[in-house]
C-alpha cells in the first residue's frame, strides 16, 4: 500500500516517543527542512573552525618557551597560530614533518600534535554526525480537522450503498499491505518503504505446534495447530496514537486455530432434482456448495452465555466448541470440483489420498496418448475452526490490576469497568476501538469479506485446477494472511478516522463527542515523506553550544591576556601569540627592513602611519624570494629630514641607481642605521620604502 497524502500539522509539537523535555518536534514541508539542515551544516562548520581555534590557543601557550628553540620549535608555533581548521593543520604538520624528516627531534615535536589534529578532526566529524539526529523521522502528526468514525446504521440504504463498499475497498487495501509487509518471504526494508504506518509491521509471535483449542476430540490433530499472538500492543509504539506513558492502551489478540474432524458431524442428503449434498452438524446446518471458498460462522458469548441477549452468536456450539472465555469462529473451505495436481496431506485442504477420488485426463495431442491423474477434495466442506480472544491493559492502573483477562470482546467490556478504569480511558479507548471495529478489522470479517482471495492457495489456483503440490501446512500460511489483513486493517483505520478519510454520507458519520476523544484524534502519528520531523532539544543544543564557542573563541584570548596582565605573569607567552600572527610577521618582516612607522604592535592587527607603500616580492631567484621595493630618493630624504613637519610623510621616490653629487648621498646601510636610532613618540621612524641592498 503506498503512502497517501494526507494534511499533515506543521509546526511544534511534543513526541511522547522521547519524553516531555526531549519529544519538543518541530515539523516542516521537505523544501524548508532542507534549509534547515543546510544552515544546521554551515552553523557547525563554523563551530568546529572556532573549536579548534581554542585547541591551537591552548596548544601555543602550552608550548611557549623564552628560551632558545630551534627552527621547527617556531614553525610549529606559527603553524598553531595560523591554523585554518584541524584537517588544514594537520596537513601542514605533515609536510612539516616531511621538509624535517632529517632531523632527529622533528618526530617527538611534530607527531604528537598531528594526532591531536587528526583525532580532534575525527572527533568533529562524528559529532557532526551524530548532529544529524535533530532530524529525527518523516515521523508527523495528522491535521484532525476532519476527525470522525462511523457510527451506529441503521439505514440499509446507507449500509448497502455506502458503507459495505467503502469497508471492501478498506480491506482489500490492507490486504494488498499485508502481501507485500507481512508475508513470511517479504523484505520490509525492500516492499515496505513507502508506507504511512508508524510501524511497517506489528509484532506477531508464531506457534505451529500448538494443542488444540478446543476439545481434543474435535481436532484433527492435537500438535500440529496455530496460535498467532499479538502480545500487548501499545498505542503509542505500535499503533501511533501519541500521548505520555500515563494516557496510553495496550491491546492484545490471540488466535487459536485447529482443522476439525467430520466424522459423527456429517450427514449426506438428497435436495431437488436428486442431487446428493453434505450437511455438517456443529449445532448448525449448513450445506456448502461452489467454488473454493470459506464460508464462516461466529460466535461470541455474553459473561459465559450464548443465549444472552447481549451475545453475538450466529450458531450455538456444541458443547465440545464452546469456549466461555473466547469467540468461536467456524471456516468451512468447499473445494466443491476443484482439481488437485497431487494429493496433500492438508488437514484443511484434505485432497484425497485415495485413488477412488482422482480421474485421469488425457494431455497434449492424441498421438503423445499422455495422461494426468488429478485428485479431489475428500470432503465437500473442510471445517477450521478458531478460538479469538483479546485483553485490554491501562497504563494509569496499578502493575497487578491494569489488564483485563483474556477473554470476547463482550466480557472484555464488563472486565474494563470491573477494572476500575477512569472515565478518561475508557473514552479515549472507546473511541480508538470503535474506529478499527468500524473497518471490520477482526480476522473473521477479512475472510467474510474476501471470500476467496482470503486463501493464498489461490495463487496455483487457475480454472478450477490447484497447480503445484499444497504444503502440508497451507491452512496454517492462510490463518497468518487473515491475521496480517486483519493488523493492518486496524492500522489503516486509525489513520482513515483521524484524517476524515470516510464514505461520503455524513448522517452515518459520527465525530468526537468528548475532550478525551478529540485528544485521541489530534494525536495520530503517521509517517509522511513530505515533511521532517526535527528535534527542538537538539536545535537548541546545537544554538546553544555553538554560540557559547563562537563566543568563547573570540573572547578567550582577551580574557587569558587580561588576567595576565594583572597577575603579573611572564608576557613572553602573551606577546608570541600577537608576534607569531600572520599580520604581526608580515609587520615585523617590514620592519626589519626599515619600512613603515607601525603602531598596535601587540594586538592582532599592526597599523601602519600614513599611506605607507609596503615591500613587493623580488622573484627573480624562484628558490630564494625575497621583498624588495623601489629604491628611495636618499638624498632628498636626507634633506627633507631637516624638516620635522614633513619627517612622518617622506613619500618622495628615488630612481634606480641613486644618482647624485659624490659625497652627498650616504650609504644606505648609514642611512637605516641613522634612523633606526631616532624615536619619535616611542617608535621607529624609517623610510616609507624598501630597497634591497646591494
Amino acid at each position: 500500500m503506498s503512502t497517501v497524502d494526507y494534511a499533515v500539522y506543521t509546526g511544534i509539537w511534543t513526541d511522547w516517543s522521547y519524553g516531555k523535555a526531549l519529544g519538543a518536534t518541530l515539523t516542516l514541508g521537505r523544501s524548508d527542512a532542507n534549509l534547515l539542515i543546510a544552515f544546521v551544516a554551515f552553523f557547525l562548520t563554523v563551530v568546529t573552525s572556532r573549536l579548534w581555534a581554542i585547541a591551537c590557543f591552548v596548544f601555543h601557550s602550552c608550548l611557549s618557551s623564552r628560551g632558545p628553540r630551534d627552527t621547527v620549535h617556531h614553525q610549529r608555533q606559527a603553524v598553531l597560530r595560523n591554523n585554518s581548521g584541524p584537517v588544514s593543520t594537520a596537513w601542514t604538520l605533515v609536510q612539516l614533518g616531511w621538509a624535517w624528516r632529517k632531523s632527529e627531534k622533528t618526530t617527538r615535536k611534530v607527531v604528537p600534535l598531528l594526532a591531536c589534529s587528526v583525532l580532534l578532526a575525527v572527533g568533529f566529524t562524528v559529532a557532526a554526525g551524530f548532529s544529524s539526529r535533530i532530524g529525527r523521522n518523516s515521523e508527523v502528526l495528522l491535521a484532525s480537522g476532519n476527525c470522525r468514525n462511523v457510527g451506529a446504521i441503521s439505514n440499509e440504504t446507507v449500509q448497502f450503498d455506502y458503507y459495505m463498499p467503502w469497508v471492501a475497498k478498506q480491506i482489500a487495501s490492507a490486504a494488498t499491505y499485508a502481501q507485500q509487509c507481512y508475508s513470511a518471504g517479504s523484505s520490509v526494508a525492500r516492499n515496505c518503504r513507502n508506507t504511512n504506518f508508524v510501524q511497517p509491521q506489528l509484532p506477531m509471535s508464531m506457534n505451529t505446534t500448538a494443542g488444540c483449542p478446543f476439545d481434543a476430540q474435535l481436532c484433527a490433530t492435537n500438535n500440529s495447530n496455530l496460535i498467532l499472538d499479538t502480545g500487548l500492543l501499545d498505542s503509542h509504539t505500535h499503533l501511533g496514537i501519541n500521548s505520555p506513558p500515563e494516557s496510553r492502551f495496550q491491546l492484545r489478540t490471540v488466535l487459536h486455530c485447529a482443522p476439525l474432524v467430520t466424522e459423527g458431524h456429517k450427514q449426506p442428503f438428497t435436495s431437488f432434482h436428486d442431487q446428493l449434498f453434505t450437511s455438517y452438524f456443529y449445532d448448525t446446518q449448513q450445506g456448502v456448495a461452489g467454488d473454493v471458498e470459506p464460508i464462516v460462522f461466529g460466535a461470541a458469548p455474553y459473561n459465559g452465555s450464548y443465549t444472552d441477549p447481549r451475545a453475538l452468536a450466529e450458531f450455538i456450539p456444541i458443547p465440545g466448541l464452546q469456549r466461555r472465555d473466547a469467540e468461536t469462529h467456524l471456516f468451512f473451505l468447499s473445494p466443491n470440483q476443484v482439481m488437485f495436481n497431487a494429493p496433500t496431506i492438508d488437514p484443511w485442504y484434505n485432497s484425497s489420498q485415495s485413488e477412488e477420488l482422482s480421474f485421469v485426463i488425457p494431455v497434449g495431442s492424441s498421438s503423445e496418448k499422455s495422461e494426468r491423474r488429478l485428485w479431489l477434495a475428500a470432503e465437500a466442506a473442510s471445517p477450521l475452526g478458531c478460538a479469538s480472544q483479546m485483553q485490554i491493559c491501562f497504563s494509569d492502573l496499578p502493575a497487578d490490576q491494569k489488564c483485563t483477562p483474556l477473554s470476547g470482546f463482550g466480557d472484555t467490556s464488563d472486565a474494563m469497568k470491573q477494572l476500575g478504569v477512569t472515565n478518561s480511558s475508557t473514552a479515549r479507548f472507546k473511541w480508538a476501538w470503535n474506529t478499527m471495529v468500524s473497518a471490520d478489522f477482526a480476522a473473521i470479517n477479512v475472510v467474510r469479506t474476501l471470500g476467496q482471495q482470503a486463501l493464498t492457495s489461490r495463487y496455483n489456483l487457475i480454472d478450477g485446477f490447484q497447480g503445484g503440490t499444497l504444503p502440508q501446512d497451507q491452512w496454517q500460511r492462510d490463518v497468518q494472511y487473515w491475521n496480517a489483513v486483519s493488523l493492518a486493517t486496524m492500522q489503516q483505520s486509525l489513520l482513515v478516522a483521524a484524517a476524515g478519510d470516510l464514505f461520503d454520507y455524513p448522517d452515518a458519520l459520527k465525530s468526537p463527542g468528548n475532550d478525551e476523544a478529540r485528544t485521541l484524534c489530534a494525536s495520530q502519528k503517521m509517517i509522511s515523506p513530505n515533511h521532517v520531523s526535527f528535534s527542538l532539544f537538539g536545535l537548541a543544543f546545537i544554538a546553544v553550544f555553538g554560540l557559547l564557542a563562537i563566543i568563547a573563541s573570540l573572547c578567550l584570548e582577551s580574557v587569558v591576556h587580561c588576567i595576565q596582565r594583572r597577575m603579573k605573569r611572564d608576557p613572553y607567552t602573551r606577546m608570541e601569540w600577537f608576534a607569531t600572527g600572520a599580520l604581526q610577521m608580515q609587520r615585523m618582516a617590514h620592519e626589519e627592513l626599515g619600512v613603515g612607522v607601525w603602531s598596535q604592535c601587540d594586538e592582532l592587527v599592526p597599523v601602519s602611519r600614513g599611506n605607507t607603500i609596503l615591500a613587493g616580492l623580488d622573484v627573480s631567484d624562484v628558490r630564494h624570494p625575497l621583498l624588495c621595493g623601489p629604491r628611495p630618493a636618499i638624498e632628498k630624504m636626507i634633506s627633507l629630514e631637516s624638516d620635522q613637519q614633513e619627517s612622518d610623510s617622506l613619500d618622495t621616490r628615488v630612481e634606480d641607481g641613486a644618482t647624485g653629487t659624490a659625497g652627498s648621498v650616504m650609504s644606505f646601510d648609514s642611512f637605516v642605521d641613522e634612523r633606526r636610532s631616532r624615536q619619535v613618540d616611542g617608535h621607529v621612524i624609517s623610510p616609507d620604502v624598501v630597497i634591497r641592498q646591494s
